[in-house]
C-alpha cells in the first residue's frame, strides 16, 4: 500500500485494484474508493507477455550485453513495447512518435546509452507502477528516468 499526500489535505491510498481518497475536512475524515479499471492492471501483462507491441528498444554499442537470456530462452538485447505505452509516460518518446522520425517509421528505437536491464526495469515501472528493486538499480535508473522521463 502507496500513501501519497497531496496538497495538505487529501492522502491518496492505492492498493491492489481500489484508489482510496482521504480527504481531511474541518473536524472529520472522509473516504472515496475508485476501482481501478481492469486495463490498467493490465498492462504489466501486455509488456512481460510481449502482446500486441509496434516497438521494440534494440540495445546496441555500449548498452549491449554479453549473455543476457530473453524469457523465451533465446539471446536477446531488444525489448518489445508499445508506442502508445511509451509515448504517455515519457516526453521524449512522445516527441519520437508523434513526429516523422525514423523511430516512428521503422518501430526501431535504438539505445546506446542504458542496458538491457536498466530499461526493463524502468519500463515495467511504466507499464505497472511497481517500483523496481532500488538495492540493485537505484543509480542506472536515476540516470535512465532522468533521460527518459522528464524533459
Amino acid at each position: 500500500m502507496h500513501c501519497v499526500p497531496y496538497a495538505n489535505f487529501k492522502t491518496l491510498v492505492l492498493t491492489l485494484n481500489t484508489l482510496q481518497v482521504k480527504i481531511f475536512e474541518q473536524d472529520y475524515v472522509r473516504f472515496e474508493s475508485l476501482t481501478i479499471p481492469r486495463i490498467v492492471s493490465s498492462l504489466g501483462a501486455l509488456f512481460a507477455e510481449e502482446k500486441l507491441t509496434d516497438v521494440t528498444l534494440r540495445f546496441v554499442g555500449e548498452a549491449f550485453q554479453e549473455g543476457h537470456i530473453h524469457p523465451q530462452g533465446e539471446q536477446s538485447q531488444e525489448l518489445k513495447a508499445h508506442k502508445a505505452i511509451l509515448a504517455a509516460g515519457s516526453p521524449i518518446f512522445s516527441a519520437m512518435f508523434e513526429n516523422d522520425t525514423v523511430e516512428q517509421k521503422r518501430g526501431v528505437v535504438e539505445i546506446t546509452d542504458f542496458d538491457y536491464d536498466t530499461m526493463e526495469q524502468l519500463l515495467t515501472f511504466l507499464y505497472t507502477g511497481k517500483i523496481p528493486p532500488m538495492e540493485t538499480f537505484a543509480e542506472q535508473l536515476l540516470a535512465a528516468s532522468d533521460k527518459v522521463l522528464t524533459i
